[in-house]
């Protein structure tokens, strides 16, 4: 077989179809007469080969081999978009009609899903002996690769995705742009940016963003931080250390995640170096602070609340008089990179100018071979980004230590706020300890968490809280003509008080509550997810024609009510959706006058004034 299978994309469905109640591409492949066998068995082992834990589907020596190549190549898609932080459970293939054989995938974007079944299509047919250019294969997965990171949920938007897709509750990337994730619907739904979110107030975050504003922030409150003195140059700083009367943390003002941060240093050479150091990753003043003695912990707190915390310790290796330290080190990352759970959320240590600096202080580098039980820090920062290693702690957090993070938390008036604190008992007040609040974070990772423990649903939902979910929602498959006359009745019997305002799509337009908005684009998906990521809707009805519903799935995976007509094209398509995806379903006769009383009666129990989060 010398000629490379075709993926022929048949269709894109943005709702629930026939086939799943997600979002799918809906495609089948092209292949040589008589070489199916060949490519389903090749198929078969390369699948297994990429991706030993997954399940091999249609695998069964029997079975129609172009039916089992097309659902090795779903699975194979599925499996390569969840290696990039994706969240897809649907990939299947079938007969629809003899001969004739349709696979589907899930995707989050559908640009980074064509792409993954263009790598699959690619690998599977190298693996039957098909030239297929490496260099086209390695662009291929760079494009894939890039697309996916800026498309996908992120390494900390990842948990918020887990916990929603865990309670039900939708979940995708905003319209505007891809970074942001919108979480539920309507008023009951939410912005995000990783753990930050459309509830946070501009002064907390410009407070958050500076670790000077920050310290003085503390200070009004009353709350014990570290004394610190912004320097401009390596001979500032050097001075700077001089007034602190022992050790110093040299660290930049405006970076986190440990970046450019020496802690603990004393020495006129350490500070030079460490300013240097810090200087590579900030143009603003650099902090020289006061060394607080204690244990990195970090304290989340979400709306007021304090919900987890954990003490973080510096990456360390311990010599067995054999090893170098850098063996020790690539032993260190093998381990963490078996442990599911950090290889998600973990980092490599970095091996960089900071790492040698730590282990120069220590009398050591990375060739030297540490005795037995000798340990030896690698970082002076205890950050997970550079290979700390986070213990649970939140049972054992003093009420003084848990009250002060929550006052700073309100006062700011940020809805998701990490508080680095260093104390040497955290079982005991600040008051007692002499313990310091070190810098408060705005986009707390939640990675800290999960490594300590706590699940990716549980830390998930912690930050999205009680208050998202789904708003009342109500279908309605008519032609135009027949939405444009139901529409003018659903609004003359609409509640005319601002306290409830009820989205309105069909026949063109869109409206919430009394203001007109202006559909974006011309597809019907566009305009359903353009009203119910709109803040200021209490409900929806959404009116599609049977033709948007064929060819681009069901507006909604859930809704209350939906209405149909009798006489619509594919009618056991419209029945079949609609009995899937709504908890009502009625059926209307046009020929009895449309729309009738009980279907505007039906339709307002749906879309008055109700609890905005409850379905």
């Amino acid at each position: 077989m010398s000629t490379v299978p075709v993926v022929r994309i048949l269709r894109t469905y943005y709702g629930p179809s026939l086939y799943s109640l997600h979002p799918v591409i809906l495609w089948t492949l092209d292949v040589e007469p008589g070489m199916a066998p060949v490519l389903a068995d090749a198929a078969s082992a390369a699948f297994q080969a990429s991706y030993p834990e997954a399940n091999p589907p249609l695998a069964a020596a029997d079975a129609d081999p172009i039916l089992r190549a097309i659902g090795l190549m779903a699975a194979w898609a599925k499996e390569l978009q969840n290696s990039a932080n994706g969240l897809i459970d649907e990939a299947g293939a079938t007969v629809i009609a003899v001969g004739r054989v349709v696979g589907w995938c899930g995707f989050h974007d559908e640009r980074v899903g064509r792409l993954a079944l263009d790598i699959a299509a690619a690998s599977i047919a190298s693996a039957a002996g098909i030239k297929i250019a490496d260099a086209d294969l390695a662009t291929a997965r760079r494009h894939f690769d890039t697309e996916s990171a800026s498309r996908h949920p992120g390494r900390y938007s990842r948990p918020l995705a887990v916990g929603a897709r865990a309670h039900g509750i939708p979940y995708e990337p905003s319209l505007f742009y891809s970074i942001y994730w919108h979480y539920g619907w309507g008023r009951a739904g939410r912005l995000h940016l990783e753990c930050t979110s459309n509830g946070d107030g501009l002064i907390g975050q410009q407070i958050a963003r500076n670790k000077r504003v920050t310290r003085e922030f503390l200070r009004s409150l009353g709350f014990p931080t570290a004394a610190h003195i912004p320097v401009v140059s390596a001979d500032d700083a050097v001075a700077a250390a001089a007034k602190m009367n022992g050790p110093v943390v040299v660290k930049p003002a405006n970076r986190g995640k440990g970046r450019g941060v020496a802690v603990g240093i004393e020495s006129e050479e350490e500070i030079r170096a460490a300013f240097a150091g810090a200087r590579e990753w900030s143009s603003d003043p650099i902090l020289v602070e006061r060394f607080v003695p204690g244990s990195d912990h970090r304290l989340l707190v979400i709306g007021g609340k304090l919900v987890a915390a954990a003490r973080r310790e510096p990456a360390t290796v311990t010599g067995d008089g054999q090893k170098t330290v850098r063996q020790l080190i690539a032993e260190f990352s093998e381990r963490r990179a078996a442990d599911p759970v950090i290889a998600m959320y973990g980092s490599d240590i970095p091996v960089d100018a900071t790492l040698d600096e730590e282990l120069r202080r220590q009398g050591a580098d990375l060739e030297s071979i540490p005795a037995s039980g000798v340990s030896l820090r690698l970082r002076g920062n205890a950050n997970v980004s550079t290979g700390g290693t986070p213990t649970d702690v939140m049972p054992a957090v003093h009420p003084d230590v848990r009250a002060m993070a929550e006052a700073i938390s309100r006062n700011a008036q940020v809805y998701a706020l990490g508080i680095d604190y260093i104390t040497t008992d955290i079982t005991r007040s600040w008051a007692e300890t002499g313990g310091a609040i070190i810098e408060i974070n705005l986009a707390p990772g939640l990675d800290v968490h999960i490594i300590s423990g706590l699940g990716e649903a549980e830390i998930g939902m912690a930050v999205l809280g009680d208050g998202i979910g789904r708003i009342p929602v109500a279908v309605v498959i008519a032609p135009l003509a027949e939405q444009a006359a139901l529409l003018a009745r659903v609004r003359a019997a609409l509640d005319p008080s601002p306290g409830w305002r009820c989205g309105l799509l069909g026949n063109g337009e869109m409206t919430v509550g009394a203001t007109r908005l202006v559909p974006a684009g011309r597809s019907s998906h566009i305009h359903v997810r353009q009203l119910l990521q709109n803040r200021d809707c209490d409900a929806a009805l959404l009116c599609v024609t049977p033709n948007s519903v064929a060819a681009l799935g069901f507006p909604v995976d859930r809704c209350l009510l939906t209405v149909l007509g009798e006489d619509l094209p594919a009618p056991g398509l419209m029945r079949a959706l609609a009995a899937r995806c709504s908890e009502r379903v009625v059926t209307v006769s046009t020929a009895m006058g449309w729309p009738g009383q009980g279907t505007i009666d039906a339709l307002m129990s749906v879309l008055g004034p109700s609890d905005p989060v409850g379905e």
